[in-house]
């Protein structure tokens, strides 16, 4: 009952592993018949049955007569539990010439999650065959012999040779070759070959197509160390090929009639699809020719299929191969090495009885991706894995893949062009308020009505691996990268919605064996302009990194890149890609977290401040910290931030900066009798905050501070100039700096600022304006104490030792009746206007100088009144104080430089 047959009895009521017994199993595991099921056999040695096995095993094995069957059914049967009706056959059968075959025919399979087997076993294990599908529910489309839903194995007699290779038809073009020759052939259709259309190709007697023509390559035979050109060709069996006594090479080609049928069905059979029909097909059969030195006759061939959806296939096919002497090989290549693979297998007799797609000496390729960009979508590939609007598949990967500063082990595959590390609402098309780890190479509204190939494949080895390699070491120069893991989702020939032509692009992910350098591509092939809403990129869910493709249209896609090849955009996302240490530091992972770590040769100087380094820019602040000794000490600098938990840093080269204003942050303004003081700290609480009596967790508090003066003073350098004079004083490390500017005016609006050259009479009023800016207006006021003169440039100062006072403690001299102090202490402003004068006997040129202090507004009072000292109404306004008859002795006009 439980789905095989034994030749001694066994009951076990499941599939029990370790039974030493002849076995035929096509379905072991636990059945049952409480509801429904029938189980019936059968034998024949005339009559219909004997006859419909007959025609069955010529299928396969041309010629093949049956002289008994044996035939048992499982029909309708139930499994334990019951996941629904299960159907499926054993056929026993023989002929006359000693040959035994075992055939398993299987109907419809849901589901068993109960352990099962299907296959044969001997008692004394030398023959066993197990039938490796990665799931029951694969027995009804899997076979060995190119019929879904049906294994054949021969288990006696003379081995017998099955049928997979197109029949030579009458029509066919028999080829005259000799050694090393070939034959040039004109395609009745052009054949697309990775991205390039071919209408001739070059038939070798030496076992192999070329699509491109090369004297070096049509030698006598294969020979690998000789550096042979590379070419676009496909290589059935190249190797030193002859027909001195035997054998026969042709080639037909037909766009109609039953090539076309028997090429629909094996690519059909052989890449999953529930859609294909083939156009155009071009047969190479090598037949019965010999090796040299002659081994054997030798039967393969090479086929060439083009389907209606432009689609390209290529199909290697091996009945008898003996061994061969000389060197060999056998896959397919492009010119320029982005597409080669070559058939592993240990020796040349196993060609007839290995494959990659379920039938022995099959082996099967697509050959048409675009641009020499593509990865090749192989028949281990998921085909169809998608279907349904917005729909998604998840995937478990083989190995971890690091994105940005996480690792995952599982990926969601959508319809509608991405990938995403968190599963997501199933929207239609593009959502932009999306927020999840997303790799999108064209998000949009992706539809597979009329049709469709959405695949997957995942790999850590072979040709995909050696692809992902060769791609990373070239657009990345310099780059010592050796892929551990590539995963390929392909979209191909798909439509937007609404539909405007097919569409074709690839997601390429790519990791080293670590799982800790990984890479992304996006391919490019056939894009129409897309009407809807569309992006491609990557992003973070945290919108710390993120990039955008800015191309006007999806057409602009095919023809645009980033790494110098057209249709292809190549992007490095692991954590260290994204922290983007510099030459003085490694990225390194430590307690789980990626940083930036300090490189050997980089000295840590100022170790216990993280070499901090202070700014202090009048009302602009900022303070730096190593990105690297942070990291060391387990601080990140994401987190780190100033009193103001809203103020982060950013990074610049190896350092983390904060750069704000004196009243942002959260910083605080300090004063005392000399100095006003900003101070601030940059920040970081490592730990999760608990109330208890004792932490353990990390603080981090780097306190730091600006310290001003209050009180400047500033020289009007050499003459008194009319063009601004702008001082700014450096204080010791930590100290602050602002700026005070003295312009003199020739009316009282100060709209009009003397320059140039001009002369001034003595006498003649003249307006100064005090200006300090780098200092925060709301905060502070500019107090003007004293300005004073002194003849002749600024360095005659200690030659004359003279000086006239013209502004005292922020009042008119009262010596000096013509000072008038118009503005003080109220802004940052002070204005102030005297007439001019001379030294008498000692120049008539002369320097001003002033001095200034900054007055807090909220202190107290910065503005205080003059003391009126004059009894002339007409002089009370002015505040003044008397001027000395000292200053006017000369009346001659002076002339001053501006």
């Amino acid at each position: 009952m439980d789905g095989f047959l034994s030749f001694t009895p066994l009951s076990p009521d499941t599939y029990v592993p370790g039974i030493q017994e002849d076995i035929i199993a096509p379905l072991w595991t636990d059945l049952d018949m409480y509801t429904r099921g029938d189980i019936s056999y059968e034998q024949a040695t005339n009559g219909p049955l004997l006859q419909t096995v007959t025609d069955q095993m010529d299928l396969v094995y041309p010629g093949f007569t049956a002289s008994w069957v044996f035939v048992s059914t499982w029909l309708n049967m139930e499994f334990e539990p019951d996941t629904g009706a299960v159907t499926f056959q054993v056929v026993l059968v023989s002929d006359n010439e000693g040959h035994t075959c075992v055939m398993m025919n299987y109907g419809v399979i849901p589901n068993d999650p109960e352990p099962w087997l299907a296959g044969l076993q001997t008692q004394d294990n030398n023959q066993n065959f197990t039938i490796h599908v990665s799931s029951i529910t694969n027995l009804p489309l899997t076979s060995n012999v190119g019929i879904p839903g049906q294994w054949i194995f021969q288990v006696a007699g003379s081995p017998l040779v099955p049928t997979i290779l197109f029949p030579v038809l009458s029509s066919a073009d028999h080829l005259v070759l000799y050694d090393g020759s070939y034959q040039q052939i004109q395609l009745s259709q052009p054949f697309n070959y990775f991205g390039r259309s071919y209408s001739q190709l070059y038939l070798s007697m030496d076992g192999f197509l070329s699509f491109d023509f090369n004297n070096n390559l049509f030698a006598d035979g294969y020979y690998p160390y000789n550096q042979l050109p590379s070419a676009n060709m496909i290589a059935g069996l190249w190797t030193d090929i002859d027909t001195y006594t035997r054998g026969d090479i042709t080639f037909q080609q037909a766009t109609s009639g039953p090539f076309l049928q028997q090429a629909t069905t094996v690519i059909k059979q052989s890449f999953n699809l529930t859609s294909f029909s083939a156009t155009w097909v071009f047969v190479g059969t090598w037949q019965n020719v010999e090796f040299e030195p002659d081994t054997g006759a030798v039967t393969f061939q090479v086929v060439l299929i083009s389907g209606a959806d432009s689609s390209s296939y290529t199909l290697l096919q091996y009945v008898t191969i003996p061994t061969d002497y000389e060197y060999w090989t056998a896959g397919y290549q492009t010119a320029d090495n982005s597409y080669q693979f070559q058939l592993p297998v240990s020796t040349i007799t196993s060609l007839p009885s290995s494959t990659n797609v379920g039938v022995l000496g099959r082996w099967a390729f697509k050959v048409n991706e675009p641009f020499g960009l593509f990865f090749p979508v192989l028949p281990t590939a998921v085909q169809n894995a998608l279907s349904g609007d917005g729909s998604y598949v998840q995937i478990q990967l083989q190995q971890p893949f690091s994105y940005a500063s996480r690792q995952y082990s599982t990926l969601y595959l959508y319809m509608d062009g991405f990938v995403s590390f968190q599963a997501i609402p199933q929207y239609d098309g593009y959502y932009p308020y999306i927020s999840a780890d997303i790799i999108a190479a064209l998000w949009t509204d992706i539809d597979i009505y009329t049709r469709n190939n959405i695949s997957y494949e995942q790999a850590t080895s072979g040709p995909l691996i050696n692809q992902a390699s060769s791609a990373i070491q070239q657009l990345f120069p310099g780059t010592n990268f050796t892929a551990g893991w590539v995963l390929v989702a392909t979209w191909s020939n798909v439509e937007f919605e609404p539909d405007v032509g097919g569409v074709t692009f690839q997601i390429v992910l790519i990791s080293d064996g670590d799982s800790d350098v990984s890479y992304v591509l996006f391919n490019y092939g056939d894009m129409p302009n897309d009407p809807e809403a569309w992006k491609a990129g990557y992003f973070t869910v945290d919108n710390s990194q993120q990039y955008t493709i800015s191309v006007p249209s999806t057409t602009n896609l095919r023809t645009s890149t980033n790494v110098g090849k057209p249709g292809r955009w190549a992007f490095r996302v692991d954590a260290c890609a994204f922290l983007n240490c510099s030459p003085n530091e490694v990225c390194v992972l430590r307690s789980g977290v990626y940083g930036c770590a300090c490189a050997d040769n980089n000295p840590r100087p100022n170790p216990d401040t993280f070499d901090a380094v202070e700014t202090c820019g009048g009302t602009n602040l900022s303070v730096s910290l190593s990105r690297c000794q942070l990291f060391e000490a387990g601080f990140s600098s994401q987190l780190l931030h100033l009193n103001d938990p809203r103020c982060q840093g950013q990074i610049q080269n190896d350092r983390l900066v904060f750069s704000f204003n004196d009243n942002e942050c959260g910083t605080i303004l300090q004063t005392n009798a000399t100095n006003f003081i900003y101070e601030n700290a940059v920040q970081m609480f490592s730990g999760s905050y608990q109330r208890s009596l004792i932490s353990r967790d990390t603080w981090l508090n780097v306190s730091f501070s600006c310290v001003y003066s209050l009180i400047q003073t500033i020289d009007a350098p050499t003459l008194f100039q009319a063009t601004s004079s702008v001082v700014s004083k450096n204080l010791p490390s930590g100290q602050g700096t602002y700026q005070i500017s003295l312009t003199p005016y020739g009316d009282a609006s100060f709209t009009n600022p003397l320059g140039g050259t001009v002369t001034l009479g003595v006498n003649q009023q003249i307006y100064i304006s005090v200006d300090v800016s780098g200092v925060d207006a709301q905060q502070f006021t500019a107090v003007l104490d004293s300005c004073w003169a002194t003849p002749g440039p600024q360095y005659y100062y200690y030659y004359y030792n003279a000086r006239w006072d013209l502004v005292t403690n922020g009042c008119p001299n009262p010596q000096d009746g013509t000072v008038q102090v118009l503005q003080n202490g109220v802004s940052l402003s002070d204005h102030f206007s005297f007439r001019m004068f001379t030294f008498t006997g000692l120049s008539n040129s002369f320097s001003l100088h002033c001095q200034v202090h900054l007055c807090l507004r909220n202190g107290g009072q910065c503005a205080l009144p003059c003391t009126d000292n004059d009894d002339d109404d007409d002089d009370k306004h002015s505040k003044r104080r008397r001027r000395r008859s000292l200053d006017f002795h000369d009346t001659a006009a002076i002339s001053m430089s501006f």
